[in-house]
């Protein structure tokens, strides 16, 4: 299980969306991610008053062993945030995992309450597929 973080934005658009995801495809071509066979993920969208909007990709993947601190090294050259967190999952936990990452884009959203938050984030989100599958889990 994969978590990644990107920093906090003021707006949030399909732009900032679009940067996100192929901010995941560079990462996924680094040699840190070399025993990566494939995987699915998602988005999750927050926001706060202090900082704004909040992106994170909760991800299960396919892979042998991942370096943690290699891992949020990579991830900080890309996007400028390294919070990264990793863990094998197996046995009855992988399907927990798996359900974990597939809530997020039904998952209530915690500005449901702020109108203009809702329009700010249903036409940033408008067309937009946000979870996906990749590698040999593409299809």
């Amino acid at each position: 299980m994969l978590t990644l973080t990107f920093l906090s934005v003021k707006q949030l658009d399909k732009e900032y969306i679009k940067w996100a995801r192929n901010c995941f495809r560079k990462l996924r071509r680094r040699k840190v991610m070399a025993s990566c066979w494939g995987g699915i993920y998602s988005f999750e969208v927050t926001h706060s008053v202090e900082y704004g909007w909040h992106l994170h990709i909760h991800s299960l993947i396919g892979s042998g062993y991942i370096d943690q601190g290699d891992l949020s090294r990579e991830w900080q050259k890309i996007t400028g945030a390294c919070v990264v967190d990793i863990r094998a999952v197996s046995g009855p936990d992988k399907w927990a995992a798996v359900k974990e990452v597939v809530k997020y884009p039904a998952k209530a959203a915690s500005f449901l309450g702020e109108p203009a938050l809702v329009n700010e984030f249903l036409l940033a989100t408008e067309g937009v597929n946000l979870a996906y599958g990749f590698g040999a889990l593409y299809r």
